[in-house]
């Protein structure tokens, strides 16, 4: 008998314990929320152990005053005056700027202050230059001999107008004379050049040198004379169409650029023409001059140099 009650009493805990599990399942959540406020709950939370929620405000608090502090003493602080920095600064900046127009015109003083001063040298080379005789030309010049004098020649058997304009810096410039014999156009009516070509050469080389030269005193020849019935007249030298007439008229024109131009004109035609034609005393073979030939150019020149 004992043994079935006691059977029967395990039983029932299980039976119980299962209830008591199902009942846990069903709780009623409504008495979650409710929070009760009577006296005793309310003396209990003035014994709360708060201490750690205390240390984190005193941190905050700490934390917040010194920012503060940091807050009003920059806003109790000056602010810096930048009035005077200001006024050094545009100060220096109209200094620097005074300077620099200052030496812009300096700079002009100086360079016009030069120029006068290269100019008034050029004026005293006049004065002070040694006389430096450059003959400049085509075959004529470059046959000439002198031996009482320095002199340079600046010539080629083939030099045309335009070959001396085109290379006048090395041809003439460079000696820097004191006196200039040009004789230049032969070879240019060889070319069938037109005497307006040659006398427009022959202006720019007379302004070119009184601008780059201008104590330079020039002298321009005339053409010299040929003649055609010397036995051993040479016609690979000259074309066949170049004649005395075309000579004469191109002397004319040069004649007139020189008095146009102010420089002096040496009429050399006129010195070894005899009958309209080159004198067979003064050439070989009708075009270049021989001695003698040669003599009356040197004579020549040697009265104008004195």
């Amino acid at each position: 008998m004992a043994k079935y009650k006691n059977l029967y009493n395990s039983s029932k805990k299980k039976k119980n314990s299962k209830n008591n599990e199902k009942n846990k399942s069903k709780i009623n959540l409504e008495n979650t929320i409710r929070i009760r406020t009577d006296d005793i709950r309310l003396n209990d939370a003035d014994t709360l152990d708060t201490s750690f929620l205390e240390g984190r405000i005193d941190k905050k608090i700490k934390k917040n005053k010194i920012r503060k502090e940091n807050i009003l003493n920059s806003a109790g602080k000056k602010k810096l005056n930048l009035k005077p920095f200001r006024f050094i600064f545009f100060g220096i900046s109209f200094l620097l700027i005074f300077v620099f127009l200052i030496i812009i015109i300096m700079n002009n003083s100086f360079f016009e202050t030069k120029s006068n001063k290269f100019d008034k040298n050029i004026e005293d080379v006049s004065i002070k230059i040694d006389n430096n005789y450059l003959f400049v030309g085509d075959y004529n010049t470059n046959k000439l001999d002198f031996k009482d004098f320095h002199y340079v020649k600046s010539s080629d058997d083939n030099m045309t107008s335009s070959d001396l304009f085109n290379h006048i810096k090395e041809r003439i410039y460079c000696y820097n004379p004191s006196h200039i014999f040009i004789n230049i156009g032969i070879n240019d009516l060889a070319d069938n050049k037109s005497n307006n070509e040659i006398i427009e050469n022959l202006s720019k080389i007379i302004e070119g040198i009184k601008d780059n030269r201008p104590v330079a005193k020039i002298y321009i020849e005339s053409l010299y004379p040929i003649n055609k019935d010397v036995d051993d007249y040479d016609s690979d030298i000259l074309s066949k169409d170049v004649d005395n007439n075309k000579i004469v008229n191109l002397n004319e024109r040069i004649k007139d650029l020189t008095i146009e131009k102010k420089v002096n004109y040496i009429d050399m035609y006129s010195l070894l023409v005899d009958n309209d034609k080159l004198d067979s005393n003064y050439t070989d073979n009708g075009i270049y001059l021989n001695k003698k030939g040669n003599e009356v150019v040197k004579k020549k020149i040697n009265e104008i140099i004195g």
